[in-house]
Parts: structure tokens; C-alpha cells; sequence
């Protein structure tokens, strides 16, 4: 923001955003008929999608086709608008809004708990921020959130008698306890970060028996500055 850089795009994961897509679908389904998916009747938890009066509300929180923004807050301490793009939301028998988020993936064993989620840190911060924003917007928020994880089964999919291949999926929902002390002061120190003059500087971390850059733009900008200097 500071030098006028744009983070680069990643790889456009489109098997991921399919799956993404159709549970979503299902989830819609759900919604128009006031029933609850069958993941959560597999894991006995009584939540149904939220339903509010437009549903365009619920298309525009989760919105990542068009304006790439989503649900909104506007952070008066700052002047800042926070935003967070969420697959969806449900609610539970006492009215509180219930945060889940989709993810596929293929591992041989089962995904039950948080310990067995791959990159658990990062989705546990981006589950909590959500729960924050929310709160921020002014709804009761359950401080479970949830992954709704869709593992393709690694079998041979082809049968000798077809022409096209079908993949199954194992399905769960995960909980996630969400601990939202840390969001405000991380704001804060975004904002001390943009008011700085300089990048921070290059942070290491060991992976592997290898040194890596703890933030790779900090790496860049840190770069760019030396050869400018």
C-alpha cells in the first residue's frame, strides 16, 4: 500500500472453487426449503443456513466473483473499512449466527478434529477474524465456528463399465474455538506498520534444516529499498 505494489495473484485453485461452488449450492437448497444439511445431522449439530429476509444479504457476504469484498465494517479508530469474504452462515436454536467455511482436500485418513487440519493456524485466524466482523456488524455470533471439509477419497474412480470417472467424498464438520483478543491490537499494529517510513524488516523462520522469509513481500520490499538506496 505504501510503495503502490499489488501482491501478485495466485494459481486459480478450480477443482477447490467447484467444490467450493456446489457446496454452496447445497447449502442454498437447505436455505429455500428451512432444513439442515446432512453434514450436520451426521455430526448432531441442529444448525440451519441463515435466512434473513433478502438473500442477497447472504450473496453479498460472500461474494467472490464481483467486488471481492463481502461482509463489511467500517472501523471508525482508523478510518478504515474491514472486510471479510465468507462461504456462509448458519444459525443455531438460540439465534446466534454460526461461521463456516468450505474446504477440499485428499488425505488417506479421516479429517475429524482441528489437530488433523492441514494449515490449521491460518484457518483458525481466518475463521476468528470473521467471527470478529461479525460481532463488529452487531449479531449474537457463537464463538464455535466450523470447516466443512470435503476429502476425496483416493480410490480408482474409472470403472471398467464407464465412460467417465465419479470422486467421492468423505465429509465432516470440524469446530474451531475462536480467541478474538488478539484481532485489535493486530489492527493497531497494522496501522503503526503504514505509518512507518520503511518496510519491517526481513524476519527469518527454520523449515526443514532451511532459513525462510517469514513474509516474502517484506523480502521484496526490503530488496527493492537496498537497490534504491
Amino acid at each position: 500500500m505504501k510503495y503502490g505494489f499489488r501482491e501478485p495473484g495466485s494459481f486459480p485453485l478450480s477443482l477447490n472453487n467447484l467444490v467450493d461452488a456446489c457446496v454452496k449450492n447445497d447449502m442454498d437448497y437447505c436455505r429455500s426449503h428451512d432444513r439442515i444439511h446432512p453434514i450436520f445431522i451426521d455430526s448432531n449439530l441442529d444448525l440451519k443456513p441463515y435466512n434473513p429476509e433478502d438473500f442477497s444479504t447472504v450473496q453479498r457476504w460472500r461474494d467472490d466473483m464481483k467486488s471481492y469484498i463481502g461482509a463489511t465494517h467500517f472501523y471508525e479508530k482508523y478510518n478504515w473499512l474491514l472486510c471479510g469474504i465468507v462461504d456462509d452462515v448458519m444459525i443455531n436454536n438460540d439465534g446466534e449466527l454460526v461461521i463456516i467455511d468450505f474446504k477440499s482436500t485428499t488425505k488417506p485418513q479421516d479429517l475429524n478434529t482441528f489437530d488433523e487440519v492441514p494449515f490449521s493456524a491460518g484457518l483458525k485466524i481466518q475463521l476468528e477474524w470473521y467471527n470478529w466482523l461479525f460481532l463488529q456488524k452487531g449479531f449474537s455470533v457463537d464463538n464455535t465456528a466450523y470447516l466443512i471439509y470435503y476429502n476425496a477419497v483416493q480410490d480408482k474412480h474409472l470403472q471398467h463399465h464407464e465412460n467417465y470417472s465419479i470422486m467421492r467424498f468423505r465429509r465432516s464438520a470440524i469446530p474451531v474455538e475462536c480467541d478474538l483478543n488478539w484481532i485489535e491490537p493486530a489492527i493497531d499494529a497494522m496501522y503503526e506498520c503504514l505509518k512507518n517510513p520503511e518496510p519491517p524488516k526481513q524476519d527469518y523462520y527454520i523449515f526443514k534444516g532451511k532459513e525462510r522469509n517469514k513474509c516474502d513481500q517484506c523480502a521484496y520490499l526490503n530488496m527493492y529499498e537496498d537497490l534504491n538506496s
